[in-house]
């Protein structure tokens, strides 16, 4: 690509030269970006070093025993595929709640450290607090619009991303957390995806493990237990994809 001189005539057309027309407004742009981007890999530091830093050392390796249901040894605690160390921590973060203080990281981390973010920070982490982690299907992909419907649930949800659209397809699953950043939605974690013959298996399975808990909490409502429990997710996708 040619590139534009300061004293060129503007790509635009309109005859003036590039630094009195569009020189600016590009520049501008260029700009917010950065800050966008330096916001959100500040951010994401910060949260990842608090997470995994001594005060959560030991509560880490009683999360990991959670999430994969002691069925994998500690000792592998991020020391797996990336994907695989990448997915557990977001689960850590943003799902797991901490055994004596009753929160999820992420909002001890908001509680200890939210005030000495600057104001793009704050607004970020004000969104990423509001994430979820589900299963959804995958209902279009059409022009780069992604929507998904709640597997276990009534949501449904459109929005840009065009990424996304080129790797999923209608009648899939995708269990991934459902998040925004400068208020642009877009799917996080690591996400696994299933093929449309795997969800009967992967509702099945979520059924099953309900009707084991309701043996014991027959007040239990569906909802509120799969919240409460989104490791299951992970695991039955996590087996119905490999």
């Amino acid at each position: 690509m040619t590139t534009v001189g300061r004293n060129d005539p503007c790509p635009c057309g309109s005859g003036k030269k590039y630094k009195k027309c569009c020189m600016p407004k590009e520049t501008a742009i260029d700009l917010q970006a950065y800050r966008a981007n330096r916001a959100e890999e500040s951010l994401r530091g910060e949260i990842l070093r608090f997470a995994t830093g001594d005060r959560f050392k030991d509560e880490m390796v009683e999360a990991f025993r959670k999430y994969h249901r002691d069925k994998v040894d500690t000792s592998l605690l991020l020391n797996q595929d990336p994907h695989l160390n990448i997915r557990f921590l977001d689960w850590f973060i943003h799902e797991h709640v901490h055994s004596s203080e009753n929160k999820h990281i992420i909002e001890l981390f908001d509680d200890l450290r939210g005030k000495h973010l600057d104001e793009d920070q704050r607004k970020l982490l004000d969104e990423w607090k509001a994430s979820r982690l589900g299963a959804f299907e995958v209902e279009s992909t059409d022009d780069g619009i992604l929507t998904l419907k709640d597997v276990f649930g009534e949501g449904s949800y459109s929005f840009e991303d065009k990424a996304a659209c080129d790797e999923l397809k209608p009648g899939e699953i995708v269990v991934a957390r459902l998040t925004s950043c400068w208020g642009k939605r877009q799917l996080a974690g690591a996400p696994i995806k299933l093929d449309a013959d795997s969800k009967q298996k992967f509702i099945d399975s979520l059924s099953a493990e309900f009707e084991t808990h309701q043996k014991d909490h027959p007040e239990a409502g569906r909802s509120k237990f799969l919240s409460e429990n989104t490791h299951l997710l992970i695991a039955a996708a996590s087996e119905l994809s490999s």
